[in-house]
Order: C-alpha cells, then structure tokens, then sequence
C-alpha cells in the first residue's frame, strides 16, 4: 500500500506554490488543474504550461506527483490527459465523479490514450453524494484505482450544510462528515485501497487543531490528510506514522504468532486474532516504507 500520510494540494498554475512545495517533505505533491485554476480555456492551458516547465526538473525529495485534473463533464479532460502522459506522473486525481460510469470512461481515456504504454494510478476524490451511494458499485468495476479521498468542502456545500459557512457560532461543523467519512473508510479498506481524510478548520495556521484533527482522522484508520496549508505537513507525516509504542506492539504480536506457527498443530493456542496480525503487518509495512525513502 502506498504511503500517503500527507497530500499537498498545489495549484498547478502558481510559479510561486510549486516551487515552495518541492521541499516541503509532503509524501504526495496533488497538483490542481481544477478547482485552482479558473474556468477558462486560456487559464487551464497556461496553468498546463507552467507545471510542465516545473515538473521538466525531477521531485526527487517526493515520494509521489499526482495531477487533479477536470471533472468528465467538462471540456478540458483531455487536454489534461494528454498532459499527464507527456509529463509522466505516478498518479491522476480524478474529481467530482458521480457514478461508476464516470470512473469507466476516465480509466478508458487513460488507456486509449496510451495503448501501449503504462497509464497514471487513479485516486478518486469523494465529493459529491452520488459518488458516496454509488461508492460500492464504483470500487467493484475500477481497475486503476488505488486511492480515495474524503472531499470535506465540496461535500459540504452539495449537502447544504452549513458546515459549509462555519455555522452561526462561527466554527465549522463536521456533522455532515457522519456519513462519508466510515463508509469511504470503509470501501477503501475492502479493497486495500489507501484514504486519506481532512477537516475544515477555522483557521488553518493552528497547527495544534489540524494535529488534534489528525489524530482523530487516525483513530478511524485514515492513512492520511489532505494538506492546504503546508505547515501541517510535518503533523501529519508524524500522526500517521506508526509511534514507537505502536511499532513494539506490532513487532511483539508478529513474534507472537511466529512462534505459535513454528509448534505442532495440536500445541498452537492461537493466541493472535487474524485482525491483529492483520493491523500489525500494516503497521511494519508502513514504518518499512518510511525508513526506505531516502532524500536525494
């Protein structure tokens, strides 16, 4: 499974942003072809432009490029597309999918487009409240999915929420959050699939709230957030790391059920519940990949 602890979200046509976020130390760098770049012709190609002539120098201290391009129904998807590949990117965010339809169509552009040759992971951002009840059915027939995202402020707004405003008191709400956030968890859990979560925050600046965000993020089995603001990047690479305490407990439950493998069947107490084992092979997993990314 990929390692996704923090998800810089960049706007692909801001000089200024992309070069800050080259050493940010985020593991996954989302450059925004769409919410970030105005609704123009003119626009979308110069923000193309401008991210080639960035992405021309290799991101060797990140560990993964990604693209968020335009929505299906709009009529700059395949001019991104045509982007992604020239450039080669590890993966492509598509957003504001609906259905399984949608994520159909998008893979197939991708293969289309490069018949011959490898295509771009696919992370699906979660959004709207058609994705989320079609959730199901889209996990079952993607191929190049790999990941998913909780789309927190979007989400909000399609669901009316007031959330969306900060709420009268001033101060978001999450409660439209309920829904979306255990079952996106838990489509990407039954597909071996990473998820990354966020929340709306006051103020982005306090790191201590996003920190305390996170941490909650992780009690539920979120892999990782979705970073505006890259202060919080440090937080969330340390949040969604596996701690000392956690290592220990999973090293232990690992040497557990070695040595009740290594008895005769009719000595083993099976001690270790397969959830276990399951969550502590996560956590080495995890910890392994950190230890084996080496900044150039």
């Amino acid at each position: 499974m990929k390692l996704r602890r923090s998800i810089l979200l960049v706007p692909a046509g801001d000089e200024r942003k992309i070069g800050k976020a080259r050493d940010s130390g985020a593991d996954v760098l989302m450059f925004d072809l769409q919410d970030s770049v105005p609704f123009d012709d003119q626009a979308k190609m110069q923000a193309r432009q401008t991210l080639r002539a960035a992405l021309a120098e290799p991101f060797d201290k990140v560990r993964e490029v990604n693209v968020r391009v335009n929505a299906v129904d709009t009529p700059w998807l395949h001019d991104d597309i045509r982007f992604i590949l020239d450039v080669g990117v590890a993966s492509v965010t598509l957003p504001e999918l609906r259905n399984a339809g949608d994520v159909i169509y998008f893979e197939r552009l991708l293969k289309s487009m490069r018949p011959n040759g490898p295509v771009p992971e696919v992370l699906l951002d979660i959004e709207t409240p058609a994705a989320l009840c079609n959730l199901e059915d889209i996990a079952s027939q993607a191929t190049l999915v790999n990941g998913l995202m909780v789309g927190v402020n979007d989400y909000a707004l399609e669901v009316n929420s007031s959330g969306a405003l900060f709420g009268q008191a001033g101060e978001p709400s999450q409660d439209h959050l309920s829904w979306i956030r255990p079952k996106t968890l838990a489509v990407a859990r039954a597909y071996g699939w990473t998820v990354a979560d966020a929340l709306m925050l006051k103020d982005p600046r306090d790191t201590d709230m996003a920190r305390t965000g996170m941490w909650q993020s992780k009690r539920m089995g979120f892999d990782g957030w979705i970073i505006l603001f890259p202060p919080q990047i440090p937080g969330a690479n340390e949040v969604f790391s596996p701690s000392p305490s956690e290592l220990e407990w999973a090293r232990q439950v690992l040497r557990t059920y070695e040595e009740e493998q290594a008895m005769p069947p009719a000595q083993r107490n099976a001690t270790v519940r397969r959830q276990h084992l399951k969550l502590a092979r996560y956590m080495i997993e995890r910890a392994e990949s950190i230890g084996s990314f080496k900044l150039v």
